[in-house]
């Protein structure tokens, strides 16, 4: 069962139990690994009489994460009165945890751990890093002040992203956490060192170099000053509200850049997680698709089976949730939703809503649809409804019936400013 599939009672009293005495703040911050000023967000849903706990399970179910992740998270805090919330909802050979017996090969157990038909990660040769430079780990670790805190850009599953100055140019460091017992997140890296080498665009996050030489393992990237297309969208300075023409702009661009990589090649290298906070913007807002850890070569024509899911919730069509069938036509699907967060500033998913999920929020308004504009940007009618528009096209249950990104891009250019 996936975080947002949780019966309304026991999650309301779940969160009842961790909003007490703050434990959401170590349940975040330490076991779910997200960054302070998520946490510190958070928290100040109790300025709002509203709960942090139901707030912070809403950003985790975003990543897909299950009930049973969670359950053993409260396990490793010790967390044994919330444990039993969710006792009904999990498969009984995992209830004997909560009476706190020692189950080390559970408690260590990594929460995506690779499967045994999943490709093992292998140190990156010279054939796959190509001309990408190698960089001493000492420098990196000088560039950001011995890894200060200060320094840090944001957190994630797979380590921390940190800001730091590299041969005179301002870059963005991931340190990724090594464990042995968890090679997914090397695997994903040595992924996406392999996908920004290979698949080099106007419209893809440069990579600058690596770094295997140390304690962990690094991925140098161009540091982008405009931070993430969903940061933007939902910052509070009227100053720095995307414009019509730029929200346009960073459509075209990111879709000119997925249709690169649906095409350049033989067969398609189909992307997996596009989603807001993986399109980053420069100083000039130009896009660039940045977090390639998911993504795969796919077939020329129709899909593929895959054994597992990845990605995020509210960003995937129901053909690869429910019957793991990859396509080109999931980025697609997850780049309508894009659109959508564009054309109305809204959260791709929100409790707060009907209709949870931005997708159907959108496809089943039966009101006047300029209610749906992000009202902050002004002017800008037609590019809203153009946006809308095409990206009723791509969210389409069918994946048959949605464009090729190329038909998309196309689309796009022909909006009127």
């Amino acid at each position: 069962m996936f975080i947002y599939d949780m019966p309304f009672l026991e999650r309301k009293t779940l969160c009842n139990i961790l909003d007490r005495n703050n434990s959401f703040e170590e349940l975040a911050a330490v076991h779910m690994q997200f960054d302070s000023e998520t946490v510190q967000r958070v928290g100040r849903e109790f300025l709002r009489s509203m709960s942090p706990s139901d707030k912070l399970l809403d950003l985790w179910s975003h990543h897909n994460h299950t009930v049973l992740e969670l359950f053993i998270l409260l396990y490793r805090m010790k967390h044994y009165q919330a444990m039993t919330i969710l006792k009904p909802l999990i498969d009984p050979k995992y209830h004997h945890l909560i009476k706190n017996e020692p189950t080390e090969k559970i408690l260590n157990a990594p929460i995506h751990s690779c499967e045994n038909n999943e490709t093992k990660p292998q140190k990156p040769s010279c054939e796959t890093v190509g001309a990408i430079p190698q960089i001493p780990y000492d420098d990196l670790r000088q560039s950001t002040n011995d890894w200060n805190p200060g320094a840090i850009l944001g957190r994630g599953g797979f380590g921390t992203v940190f800001k730091g100055v590299w041969k005179c140019t301002q870059v963005a460091i991931k340190r990724i956490e090594k464990k042995d017992d968890n090679p997914e997140q090397i695997f994903q890296s040595y992924t996406e060192l392999h996908c920004l080498n290979a698949y080099r665009h106007d419209n893809i996050l440069p990579l600058y170099g690596y770094s295997i030489d140390g304690p962990q393992h690094c991925l140098v990237y161009q540091y982008m000053s405009g931070g993430s297309l969903e940061h933007r969208l939902h910052i509070r300075e009227p100053s720095r509200v995307l414009s019509w023409p730029t929200r346009l702009a960073i459509a075209i661009g990111t879709a000119r850049g997925l249709q690169f990589l649906h095409t350049i090649r033989d067969k398609p290298l189909i992307h997996g997680d596009i989603k807001s906070a993986n399109i980053l913007l420069d100083l000039n807002e130009i896009p660039r698709i940045g977090d390639f850890g998911l993504a795969r070569e796919g077939p020329q024509t129709d899909y593929i089976k895959v054994s597992r899911i990845h990605g995020t919730r509210p960003y995937l069509p129901d053909e690869f949730m429910k019957y793991k069938k990859f396509s080109t036509k999931v980025d697609t699907y997850s780049f309508g939703v894009v659109l959508f967060e564009l054309a109305t500033a809204g959260a791709a998913y929100s409790t707060k809503r009907e209709n949870k999920f931005l997708r159907d929020h959108v496809v089943y308004w039966d009101k006047d649809v300029l209610q749906l504009k992000d009202p902050r940007a002004e002017g800008g009618e037609d590019c809203f409804r153009g946006l809308l528009e095409i990206g009723k096209g791509c969210v389409r249950t069918g994946a048959k019936d949605r464009p090729e990104m190329v038909t998309v891009l196309l689309q796009l250019e022909a909006v009127k400013q």
